[in-house]
């Protein structure tokens, strides 16, 4: 709970300048964890939290389940304002990877909740985004 308290406090910080525009959009990408952590219920929680907060559009994007084939899960990061990151699972394609990087380097912001920070171990430029990671 304290996590999500500080998710919340975080993207309030990031709505002060927004304050007077529409809605922030929000991508919720989610869809896998490891056996520690619930990938489900953290995204319940996530959701409950920002839908309430009355100021964030929120859309869910879920990736494929472990094991599946990832090199079609593409989704629009350009799309919104920030990319709350409740993922940890396997690789994303080099095409989705890149087109994250390229969407940070555009100036779009992250939100990493508690596992996700696991994710990617071996991707360089993920780790140096979320500032602490690779622990694969």
């Amino acid at each position: 709970m304290l996590r999500i308290v500080t998710l919340i406090t975080l993207l309030f910080s990031f709505t002060t300048s927004l304050m007077a525009a529409d809605n922030i959009k929000v991508m919720h990408l989610t869809g896998q964890s490891n056996k520690y952590h619930s990938w489900k219920g953290t995204g319940d929680a996530i959701n409950k939290h920002l839908k309430s907060a009355g100021i964030f559009d929120v859309d869910v994007v879920t990736s494929p389940a472990g094991g599946e084939d990832m090199s079609r899960f593409s989704p629009k990061f350009s799309d919104y304002d920030v990319v709350v990151l409740n993922y940890d699972g396997e690789d994303w394609s080099e095409k989705t990877k890149k087109a994250f990087v390229k969407y940070v380097r555009d100036g779009g912001g992250v939100v990493t909740v508690h596992g996700a920070n696991n994710s990617f171990a071996y991707w360089p430029e993920y780790n140096e985004i979320i500032g602490l990671g690779g622990w694969g």
